[in-house]
């Protein structure tokens, strides 16, 4: 695994992948890209998610992930697109897009289970 760690993109959307995320998928530090959508992926999104702290694009789209991503993405401050729609993700989002609004350019978290209320201090246009 270590000779992959520097990978810097992985795409594996649109394949009939199933279970769950590893854990050990936290070890690409220096992934930038992670796009697993239209898969059949299911579970928690892992915790080590927090390591991949080069990370500017992540689609987790239209599988079947459950629970909150709150605390996934602390570490990510170049995250600029994030996708998980059509999910089962769950937690209040208002804590979640605090950690985001200064970097995220595009995002969509429809057709999942989230709460609370969205407060966008600032808006940017291009």
């Amino acid at each position: 695994m270590s000779a992959l760690s520097t990978i810097g993109a992985l795409i594996l959307d649109n394949n009939m992948l199933s279970s769950t995320l590893p854990d050990s998928l936290g070890a690409f530090s220096q992934l930038i890209q992670l796009n697993v959508s239209y898969n059949i992926l299911t579970g928690a999104i892992p915790k080590t998610f927090n390591q991949m702290v080069s990370m500017n694009f992540l689609d987790l789209s239209n599988n079947a992930f459950t629970g909150e991503i709150i605390g996934r993405f602390n570490n990510s401050q170049f995250l600029n697109e994030l996708f998980v729609q059509n999910n089962a993700l769950s937690g209040r989002i208002d804590a979640l897009f605090s950690n985001f609004q200064q970097a995220l350019q595009s995002v969509d978290f429809s057709s999942n289970q989230f709460t609370g209320k969205l407060y966008i201090t600032q808006i940017v246009s291009p």
